[in-house]
């Protein structure tokens, strides 16, 4: 959800910032406000390093990676991947066809001046921004065709719409239009290609994805072209409608298929949803996590963590009860729905506690790099987890020099 509002925002923001530099300073102004964005991206990204996810498992030992032309063949094989793939083509041709059609469009149809083209992508933009409001209930569907079925259904019958009746009116509730069902068609999309992706081709997988969109826009842009110079705006939209109308129809049956085939970790998901670290994450990031957790058994006595040791796992408790001591005194017991680990993990000390199996039980156990992924990549997720880390030092005794005191000490 942090991911669609914060690119949804840029897509709204982005054109009428245009307009408006367009408007008082022209072309170069607009220029020179994007390398002044870029270059506070780029500062602000640089700053926020403060943690970075080590590599490496519990065993010392990196996952597997697999090799981009090794996904792309696995990728090929899944049940319905290639219809997923088309439609993140498809999208991005939306997008590279309108960068082009909608300043032919406000210029010479509309008769909107300078600033029409960044008015009408703002009304795209608006769209897209729209979205928000729904895309945590798409997100956190067990099924996604539907839903990815519905958006490019709709990207057609708008184009159509637009191209049959090309005015300002309807470009003004055309284009929100629109900007939504891209929207819809982005994170669903990430969502199913995750879902069919194991954790060791995850990378390649997203790899994948990126030269598909890229080939879109490419594709959006010598379609506009084309279109343009050889029919008029009216045409050109009307055949760029046509084309989302063959994708709707081509993939109908195979995001279907995806969708069924798809491993969704429904369980783990909904256990971990329950931990204050976890709670606040996209739907996204979530299932990524709870792809990576490995489900463990344990007998009672079992020790899982001794004091003063390096730490490498994270555990989430699915049942039973586990004794949490700390330096021979008995801290607290962890039970369902609780979890035990992160403080060696956030705060990079030797473990803080020994953990010890009272009674029989099963636990989800995540890899650091899997964890810290996970918990630092949103403020909010961060925040929860290093609350975790200062309610422990508050209980515990800090003692000057030892692991509790360290990880106090970062502890923001």
């Amino acid at each position: 959800l942090w991911f669609w509002r914060t690119e949804s925002i840029c897509v709204l923001g982005g054109p009428l910032l245009a307009t408006v530099l367009l408007i008082a300073g022209g072309p170069a102004a607009v220029l020179c406000g994007c390398a002044g964005a870029a270059a506070i991206a780029v500062a602000l990204t640089l700053s926020d390093f403060a943690i970075d996810p080590p590599a490496g498992n519990a065993d010392g030992e990196d996952h597997d990676r697999v090799s981009f032309v090794a996904a792309w063949h696995a990728l090929r094989k899944r049940p319905g991947m290639p219809s997923v793939l088309t439609v993140v083509w498809a999208q991005y041709v939306i997008i590279g066809a309108l960068d082009l059609m909608l300043v032919v469009i406000a210029r010479t149809a509309l008769d909107l001046g300078k600033s029409g083209p960044g008015l009408l992508s703002a009304a795209f933009g608006f769209g897209a921004f729209a979205t928000v409001i729904i895309a945590s209930r798409v997100s956190r569907r067990q099924r996604l065709a539907s839903a990815l079925l519905l958006a490019i259904s709709t990207a057609a019958v708008g184009l159509l719409v637009f191209g049959l009746a090309l005015n300002v009116p309807v470009a003004l509730i055309v284009l929100p239009i629109l900007g939504l069902s891209r929207s819809l068609l982005d994170g669903p999309s990430k969502l199913l290609l995750q879902r069919s992706s194991g954790p060791e081709a995850l990378g390649s997988s997203f790899a994948i994805r990126e030269l598909c969109a890229s080939s879109g826009l490419i594709t959006g842009s010598v379609f506009g072209l084309i279109t343009l110079d050889v029919w008029d705006a009216k045409v050109a939209l009307i055949a760029l409608g046509a084309v989302m109308v063959l994708v709707a129809a081509a993939t109908a049956r195979g995001l279907q298929v995806a969708d069924a085939s798809a491993d969704v970790p429904v369980v783990e998901m909904s256990l971990l949803r329950r931990l204050p670290m976890f709670a606040r994450l996209p739907s996204i990031a979530l299932e990524a996590v709870a792809r990576s957790a490995t489900a463990i058994s344990v007998a009672p006595g079992d020790v899982l963590i001794r004091q003063g040791e390096a730490g490498d796992v994270f555990y989430a408790v699915v049942d039973g009860s586990f004794d949490i001591d700390m330096s021979g005194r008995r801290v607290c017991t962890a039970e369902r729905f609780s979890s035990f680990g992160e403080v060696a993990l956030l705060a990079d000390v030797p473990r803080t506690a020994t953990v010890t199996a009272n009674s029989a039980g099963r636990l989800l156990e995540i890899h650091r790099a899997d964890f810290l992924t996970a918990v630092t990549g949103t403020d909010s997720s961060r925040s929860a987890a290093w609350g975790v880390v200062q309610s422990l030092t508050l209980e515990a005794e800090v003692v000057p020099g030892t692991a509790m005191q360290a990880a106090a000490d970062k502890a923001p």
